[in-house]
């Protein structure tokens, strides 16, 4: 029996809160698909100057600037880490 998509963020969250680095890169490839559809949720939100076919676009942006971001902030929950992904996310459109 596979472990949830939660369940495995949550443990990652835990080994990078605990310094493992590695965590870091492993968090957000366990979270990849949640995070695109966080993004294509956001981004049918935003003017029509954007097309959803932008949506792997701004995904790529966007795990750029959240796998920054963890360099300064440390979630500690699977909620929290999601909202600094949906920031990021929007971070990315503004742009």
């Amino acid at each position: 029996m596979s472990e949830s998509t939660t369940i495995l963020i949550d443990r990652l969250l835990q080994k990078f809160n605990a310094g493992d680095a590695a965590a870091k890169t492993g968090l957000i490839e366990v979270a990849k698909d949640r995070l695109l559809i966080l993004t294509s949720r956001i981004l049918s939100g935003y003017p029509r100057g954007r097309q959803h076919d932008d949506t792997e676009g701004i995904f790529n942006e966007s795990y750029l600037r959240l796998h920054t971001a963890l360099d300064e902030v440390k979630p500690q929950s699977v909620r929290q880490f999601m909202g600094l992904a949906a920031l990021e996310i929007r971070r990315t459109l503004l742009d």
